[in-house]
């Protein structure tokens, strides 16, 4: 039987503990008042009252927070005074001081060499997003640990007992590379040296719609996976070429900078082509952890012109808060994939029961 794995950040969380889209600015606090723009950025957006959380940003999701400051990067909704943007200023400043002995430079780059005209708001926001990416990119690059491993083990035994011991096309949405860790036999599709899941028959298949920690992005030039996630140390401007990891912020434009970097869009369009693909060819979806959200609209085309013409069973393993909003998704993946409600089997006690049992 054909079967389609699509893995969410639930998955991640619930075997390893890597935060959620709810919990990770809250998990992430420290390093995020660490770093001078993104901290300013979300103060100005949302506030520094006290909440239950602690300071209100702390309660948002990452998905809102992204969204905010890229829409502000692009159309800022924010009125700053001249005596804010003189004092980032001076942090811009002393930032690109900073990097004179770097191999790897950043804020020097924009500073000296920038050829673009930038208002002080897209600068500051451009600068909240560069820093963002960097603690995702930190947050997600991690290594299994013995405990760790062992579940992911449990998890791909179980889905190799539903998928009948035949090899499956997995989709992740998420950027670590702890599912790439266990599975065997496998290849990211997408790549010229890999080719389409079309030519890819005799490997288990990965797609990986957001990017991934370990995708090395040279602008302008070229998009490869390499081995180990990317450090952060290994990023930034080289010889006036832009060098990051590649993945793709959950906003909702995701593909705005087709016109910026046409490697990136050539490849992310190959991508999509294999989902597309994967989709279509499914007997039997297995959903862990991955809720469907509403900037992911490029996505639910995708699954939507995939359309499974048979498509026999959809097994949804989730972390329910209660009937109604297990019901809502049920409800969300019958209508997407357009099978019978009957169908769907739900199971809301999270992956890390699903794989216990």
């Amino acid at each position: 039987m054909k079967t389609l794995v699509i893995i969410g950040a639930g998955c991640s969380a619930g075997l390893a503990g890597l935060p959620a889209d709810t919990t990770f600015l809250r998990e992430c606090q420290s390093d995020i008042e660490q770093a001078k723009f993104l901290h300013d950025a979300i103060r100005k957006l949302y506030g520094v009252m006290m909440t239950t959380f602690g300071t209100s940003w702390t309660g948002e999701r990452l998905e809102t927070c992204w969204n905010e400051i890229d829409e502000n990067y692009n159309n800022s909704k924010l009125v700053m005074k001249s005596s804010d943007i003189d004092m980032w200023f001076a942090d811009f400043v002393r930032l690109a001081k900073l990097e004179s002995s770097h191999e790897f430079k950043y804020y020097s780059e924009y500073l000296y060499r920038d050829q673009i005209s930038r208002t002080p708001n897209e600068y500051f926001f451009m600068f909240a997003g560069w820093e963002l990416r960097k603690i995702v990119v930190k947050k997600f690059s991690a290594i299994l640990s013995e405990t760790s491993r062992a579940k992911y083990e449990k998890l791909i035994r179980k889905i190799r007992g539903l998928a009948e011991g035949e090899l499956i096309d997995l989709i992740s949405f998420n950027y670590d590379t702890l599912l790439e860790q266990v599975l065997e036999n496998w290849c990211y599709v997408g790549f010229p040296s890999v080719g389409s899941i079309r030519n890819n028959k005799d490997k288990n298949c990965v797609i990986k719609p957001h990017g991934s920690v370990n995708w090395l992005h040279t602008s302008s030039e070229k998009i490869e996976p390499v081995h180990d996630p990317i450090p952060l140390d290994k990023i930034g401007y080289k010889n006036g070429k832009l060098i990051q990891h590649s993945i793709i912020g959950l906003v909702g434009n995701k593909f705005r900078h087709r016109d910026d970097d046409n490697v990136v869009y050539i490849t992310y369009m190959k991508i999509m082509d294999s989902l597309e693909y994967a989709v279509s060819q499914a007997e039997q979806i297995i959903i862990i952890g991955y809720s469907f959200p509403l900037t992911d609209g490029h996505i639910k085309s995708v699954f939507i012109k995939g359309r499974p013409q048979k498509l026999k069973h959809i097994h949804v393993i989730t972390k329910a808060q209660n009937n109604s909003e297990l019901e809502l998704l049920t409800e969300k993946i019958s209508q997407l994939f357009q099978i019978n409600r009957s169908l769907v089997e739900p199971y809301s006690k999270g992956v890390e029961q699903w794989v216990g049992e």
